[in-house]
């Protein structure tokens, strides 16, 4: 009886060390932008499964490539899985709504295989006409643990397969995230990514993206290559040769999610504007992009909470317009309308709205159609530093890489939190002070002043101040010394 007992805890302790180098591996890979682990997890799962329980699932991806909602399916028991290396709890009500989209009634239990751990959230029991069930590998090792010697052997045999396959071999300690989105990915296992900019060498193209620090709903990576080693030679790549380089032919999946992709040809070269997506990696395949899509649009959500709790508004988390587009600006309570609206009333809405001059220095908002074309539109403010010889600007639009408002200093990209830094204690106040210098003298007359004129400097400015107070009172309480302490 001991020697059962010891075989059966040698056993489940072999299984338990395979599981979790798998879990981490997933893990590694996904970080990476990988997704292959997570497919080949849709089979480990389903075998794991049929072992444990007696079940008859089969894959439905190898039937159907890229099956919605389901990736297992147990027909005669009305038994469905999805496999998934995310951790969102949302993720049960999105796949209820494309079960009954794509499959209505045939299934009546839903399982969500959670492969890194479920999410902190609890996934309710029903949803619709469906039965939800929660799991992940912690759960699959509670019924290993009570299960006959038997099927844990033939547990055991499965994952001893993926051992010498290698995929169950630990990579190296993952990159720790900057609270302010630094990529954390590698082109290459020995080459670290930059914070704004990468080059990699891929198939006889050289690879330069601008990554924009503050993605929204619009363009969010403007990529330009060109052939590795060849100057002035003649030769123009087509559209199909991008897609080839770039994505070996797999950009199928891109415009599925929908992913929009704008090419730009010339000579020795092209661009490439990707819309939608925040992308930190080498561009190997479309999947991999798809994955590092879903990744840091995660990430990029939950740095949005962090940034909105901390400076108490939700300003950073601005929705698209109902028409699909971005919406017109971050700024704190209406600032960008604000100076728009008094602007238009007074100078020219084809390029530059408004001209603010002072000693040293100067100020310019500009509205202007976007380079890329397609009659979108680039916002900027742009404050000239003369005595350092250096260009400060806060600008938005779906050009020049760049997405939403960014902040730029000539030579370098700031973080989120500098661009309100710049712009709570360089732009506003000056604004505030110096806006209406550009202004015609106001007529006389009460009535005429009210239809044609600003408002007084005074509500101006107090305008802009209580506009901005919640910012600056939030941010000087973090800072205190009583906080600190």
């Amino acid at each position: 009886m001991a020697g059962d007992v010891n075989r059966s805890a040698s056993l489940t302790a072999q299984i338990d060390e395979k599981l979790q180098r798998f879990c981490r591996r997933v893990s590694e890979r996904n970080r990476e932008g990988l997704l292959d682990l997570t497919r080949w997890g849709e089979d480990i799962v389903c075998g794991l499964l049929n072992r444990l329980y007696g079940w008859e699932l089969v894959n439905l991806n190898h039937r159907r490539p890229g099956c919605p909602a389901v990736d297992l399916a147990d027909d005669g028991r009305r038994l469905c899985v999805q496999v998934t290396s995310g951790r969102e709890a949302s993720k049960a009500a999105k796949t209820v709504e494309l079960l009954q989209k794509h499959f209505g009634g045939a299934y009546r239990f839903l399982i969500l295989f959670y492969l890194r751990g479920k999410p902190r959230k609890p996934v309710p029991p029903a949803m619709g006409p469906y039965h939800l069930l929660a799991w992940d590998m912690a759960d699959l090792m509670a019924a290993v643990r009570e299960s006959t010697e038997e099927v844990q052997r033939n547990v055991l045999a499965l994952l001893n397969k993926l051992e010498d396959s290698g995929l169950l071999t630990d990579g190296p300690a993952p990159a720790e995230d900057d609270l302010f989105f630094t990529p954390s990915f590698f082109v290459q296992r020995d080459v670290r990514l930059k914070d704004d900019f990468l080059v990699c060498q891929q198939e006889g193209v050289r690879l330069t993206a601008n990554l924009p620090r503050v993605p929204s709903g619009g363009l969010c990576c403007r990529i330009e290559f060109s052939l590795r080693g060849v100057k002035n030679c003649g030769v123009t790549l087509s559209e199909q040769d991008i897609r080839e380089r770039l994505f070996r032919g797999h950009h199928g999946p891109l415009d599925k999610r929908g992913f929009l992709c704008g090419y730009s040809l010339k000579t020795n070269g092209a661009n490439l504007q990707i819309g939608n997506c925040r992308v930190y990696a080498d561009l190997d395949t479309a999947e991999q992009l798809c994955g590092m899509i879903d990744k840091f649009q995660e990430e990029y959500a939950a740095g949005q909470a962090r940034l909105a709790e901390r400076w108490g508004t939700d300003a950073f988390s601005v929705p698209m317009e109902e028409n699909g587009e971005q919406p017109l600006c971050r700024m704190p309570g209406g600032v960008w309308d604000m100076l728009r609206d008094y602007a238009s009333r007074y100078h020219s809405l084809d390029s530059v709205l408004l001209n603010v001059p002072w000693p040293g220095n100067g100020l310019q908002l500009f509205s202007r159609t976007a380079s890329g074309g397609g009659g979108n539109r680039l916002a900027s403010l742009c404050m000239k530093e003369e005595a350092e010889g250096c260009l400060v600007s806060w600008r938005r639009g779906a050009a020049d890489g760049c997405a939403d408002w960014e902040g730029f200093d000539g030579r370098t990209k700031w973080r989120a939190d500098q661009t309100l830094h710049w712009l709570l204690d360089q732009f506003l106040p000056r604004a505030a002070e110096l806006y209406r210098s550009r202004y015609p003298r106001r007529p006389r007359l009460l009535i005429a002043r009210r239809l044609s004129g600003p408002p007084p400097q005074e509500a101006f400015t107090a305008d802009i101040l209580r506009s901005v107070r919640p910012f600056w009172k939030r941010r000087d309480d973090e800072a205190s010394p009583e906080r600190d302490a």
